[in-house]
């Protein structure tokens, strides 16, 4: 049924949690945090499987490419995400800046290059010209907002990302339940699903991504069935890095925040291995790591060469991230952390919390919660048999 549902074109979020378990206390939630007003699209699906030397296929590429433009047209989505991030970042770098960043892709990661490239003949066959060395930059997008070449509102006051995890009421595994924000508005419309699936059984899937960074070749939103479900969410650096320390560690061949997760969970790690390597990779920016296990639920504070990990206790049944760390309170300009608790902890408990993820999804969906520049909305859920890992995912209009 739910495959049905989200393939038409618009849902709204109050007949998404009718079908949850807790059916009167979801709905009582929905209408309290007042969500029923907007509908909510699900994002286009690209189903794909890695060719034999790892790497995503053109056609997988040409698919995300052709639905996004096909939807919304080339200046409602990259057009636009393109110039609003060249005015607030790409404009202020030299044009050897993106030669290096791609000299060290083709060096370190050449199979991201082949799909970079992938990407831009996609466009160009749409009539768009977007180079790979241009893209070579979005690959480093976040680690040059973090320098002092950005003039990023999320330097100032970050609004964006928020993470919900709470546990299963039969305590085995935990919900997720995902806000992606960014800005312009029109990046949500770049907003495409990926499903991975093996190349020799296409009914298997090895796990499934979400994200509009996709056309960077990486993403920031997985899940794996039985294993981990994960987010990034921006961590903010007081004063900004310089470019050319940025540099210094792209030249050292340090992995791209935005292929962490696509590179681990390519290599079939286990949830202990991905947890251990998201926690203590060496990476040229700072970020959080929001992640559910089957055993655990954990926040990890990353600096660019150590971490801090903050875990759901066995007593506790909830966690929530934003944009801060975790032992320090919300900025009083930006609360999200803080509606969020509050209505955790008035509107449910583990026993009407914990049977469905559809809690939490609404929660991330209310007003306080989710803002303007929020994107997109993931439940996911990688324990419930019969559930896809990425359980729904929306974009908000």
């Amino acid at each position: 049924f739910f495959s049905f549902l989200f393939s038409s074109q618009t849902v709204s979020v109050c007949c998404l949690l009718m079908m949850g378990s807790v059916v009167g206390f979801v709905v009582l939630l929905c209408l309290v945090a007042g969500c029923c007003n907007g509908l909510l699209t699900p994002p286009p699906k690209c189903i794909t499987s890695f060719s034999e030397d790892g790497s995503i296929p053109q056609s997988a590429w040409s698919c995300a490419v052709n639905a996004v433009v096909g939807r919304y047209g080339f200046e409602e989505s990259f057009g636009a995400v393109f110039a609003s991030h060249n005015n607030t970042l790409f404009n202020n770098l030299p044009y050897d800046v993106f030669t290096t960043l791609r000299s060290s892709l083709e060096k370190n990661y050449p199979l991201h290059v082949v799909e970079l490239q992938a990407i831009s003949s996609a466009l160009a066959k749409l009539g768009h010209h977007v180079s790979v060395e241009y893209l070579a930059g979005w690959v480093w997008f976040h680690e040059l907002a973090h320098t002092s070449a950005s003039t990023l509102d999320t330097l100032l006051l970050p609004t964006g990302c928020t993470a919900l995890l709470t546990r299963r009421s039969d305590r085995k595994g935990f919900f997720h339940a995902r806000n992606m924000d960014q800005s312009p508005a029109q990046a949500r419309n770049l907003t495409v699903h990926f499903v991975f699936v093996d190349a020799q059984d296409k009914t298997k899937v090895l796990f499934s991504a979400v994200d509009w960074y996709w056309f960077t070749t990486g993403f920031m939103t997985a899940a794996k069935k039985g294993v981990v479900s994960v987010q990034e969410n921006w961590r903010t650096v007081t004063p900004p890095f310089s470019v050319d320390q940025v540099i210094r560690d792209v030249t050292k061949g340090i992995i791209p925040q935005v292929f962490l997760f696509r590179e681990t969970m390519q290599r079939g790690l286990n949830s202990s291995q991905l947890l251990e390597t998201w926690a203590t990779t060496p990476l040229a920016s700072p970020m959080y790591v929001v992640a559910t296990t089957t055993e655990s639920a954990v926040i990890i504070t990353r600096e660019n060469d150590h971490y801090n990990a903050t875990t759901m206790e066995e007593s506790a049944w909830y966690l929530v991230q934003t944009n801060y760390d975790p032992w320090l309170p919300d900025n009083p300009k930006d609360p999200r952390r803080t509606h969020a608790i509050s209505m955790l902890e008035s509107f449910g408990d583990i026993e009407a919390m914990g049977q469905s993820s559809m809690g939490a999804y609404a929660i991330a969906s209310a007003p306080g919660v989710k803002n303007d520049a929020t994107a997109y909305t993931c439940a996911m859920d990688i324990v419930t048999p019969n559930v896809n890992a990425i359980y729904m995912c929306v974009v908000h209009s």
